[in-house]
């Protein structure tokens, strides 16, 4: 039996569209079968704990490309919607007075603060330099330990 640049590789050859239909996985259980050993379980929690910020962050741009966050703007005040339209659904509500004086807050207008899908950030004053914009991680936002 010979064997394929692309099964070796497992790629598809150039020119070759992959295909749009969904894998179908069969035969899985709907829960694991027994316990997950305690030494691997540990591992696990170890590495999500290291990588968690990483995770979190994925995480945000998936909502964000699924429309699962909404950002409403009624300054000072700003309201970022989580799943909006589900039983999931939560609100985050942030009060800017807390983070800006008085000064600052006055150069803000609703058209120059977005959600950023890149950065996974909430961007204040989007109309400056990247460098010299403002951007606050979603996912500390979005969820407070």
């Amino acid at each position: 039996m010979t064997t394929t640049t692309a099964q070796k590789t497992g790629q598809l050859p150039e020119g070759k569209p992959r295909s749009k239909m969904p894998a179908i996985i069969r035969n899985v259980p709907p829960d694991p079968v027994g316990k997950v050993p305690a030494k691997v379980l540990k591992a696990l929690r170890q590495a999500l704990v290291e990588k968690r910020e990483l995770v979190a962050d994925n995480w945000v741009r998936f909502m964000l490309d699924n429309d699962w966050l909404v950002l409403h703007i009624a300054l000072p005040k700003l309201t970022l919607v989580a799943y909006p339209n589900t039983p999931n659904k939560f609100v985050r509500e942030i009060d800017l007075t807390e983070w800006l004086n008085p000064k600052l807050l006055a150069t803000l207008a609703p058209d120059i603060i977005e959600l950023n899908r890149e950065m996974a950030a909430l961007r204040l004053w989007t109309n400056r330099p990247e460098e010299q914009a403002y951007d606050v991680r979603l996912s500390r936002l979005l969820w407070t330990e």
